[in-house]
C-alpha cells in the first residue's frame, strides 16, 4: 500500500492501519484518488483504532479531500465535515478541478 499520495512520508496513521479488515471492524473509510481505492477499517470501541482513523479523516480534509457518510443501502450518502467514529461507511474523495 502506497500513502505517499495522501500524507507526507514522515505521516503515519494510513500506514498503521493493517490493509485486510480485521474481524471486529465494524466501520470503514475508502480513500479514493489517482492512484486507486484504499480502505480504513476501525472499531468504534477501540480508542486506538479510531485515533488513526480520526487523524487520517483530518489529514486528508486538510488535503482538500470531501467526506461523504453513506446513508443507505443503495450507496447515497451526505457529506461530513467532522469525524464520527460510529459512521460504519465514510468515503473520502479529492477535490475535483472545475472549468
Amino acid at each position: 500500500m502506497t500513502t505517499e499520495t495522501l500524507l507526507e512520508p514522515s505521516a503515519t496513521a494510513i500506514d498503521a492501519v493493517p490493509e485486510e479488515p480485521a474481524a471486529n471492524s465494524k466501520c470503514e473509510m475508502a480513500v479514493l484518488d489517482q492512484s486507486g481505492d484504499m480502505k480504513i477499517n476501525w472499531d468504534p470501541d477501540n480508542a486506538d483504532e479510531v485515533a488513526v482513523a480520526r487523524k487520517t479523516f483530518d489529514d486528508l480534509k486538510k488535503k482538500g479531500f470531501a467526506a461523504f457518510k453513506i446513508t443507505g443501502e443503495d450507496g447515497r450518502g451526505e457529506q461530513v465535515r467532522t469525524f464520527d467514529p460510529q459512521v460504519r461507511r465514510l468515503v473520502m474523495v479529492p477535490q475535483v478541478a472545475g472549468g
